[in-house]
């Protein structure tokens, strides 16, 4: 004869089961979106950063990055060691900046806010999302219409 007690422990709800499952598939999920995002960081390379408005904030500056570095992965960094204030939203490929030195977007308009050239071009994809090469010139330009490059 089983006691009561003893039942209740031996048996598990089967919405309890599938409670289970479903947590363990989510953070296996999880684990796989987040090390799809992570980038394997490779050699050092050598490029250079220039912030600008209508007067230049940051003169050309050449840092040293690493392969696989992002625009964004650069301006960071640069912000970061200079303790200068930077605004952003989104991560990785979707990362959005909105503002750098307190200047923001919309501060002078509707269709004010930043962008960034890699090289002199426009670089029509996240500054998350853009790999840089050895050699590369980042821009980051605060624009007060919209940009058509």
């Amino acid at each position: 004869m089983i006691r009561k007690s003893e039942q209740t422990i031996r048996r598990t709800p089967t919405n309890a089961k599938s409670n289970i499952i479903v947590f363990c598939t989510a953070i296996f999920c999880l684990i796989i979106i987040f090390s799809s995002c992570a980038k394997e960081k490779g050699d050092k390379i050598s490029v250079s950063l220039k912030i600008e408005t209508e007067t230049e904030i940051l003169a050309e500056t050449e840092l040293i990055a690493l392969e696989n570095d992002t625009p964004f992965d650069i301006l960071k960094k640069y912000c970061e060691e200079s303790e200068t204030e930077l605004k952003y939203g989104g991560f990785g490929g979707s990362v959005y900046i909105s503002g750098i030195f307190g200047l923001n977007e919309f501060d002078d308009g509707p269709s004010s806010g930043w962008i960034y050239l890699v090289n002199g071009e426009f670089a029509n994809r996240g500054a998350g999302n853009y790999q840089l090469q050895d050699g590369d010139s980042i821009v980051f330009r605060y624009v007060t219409e919209f940009y058509t490059p």
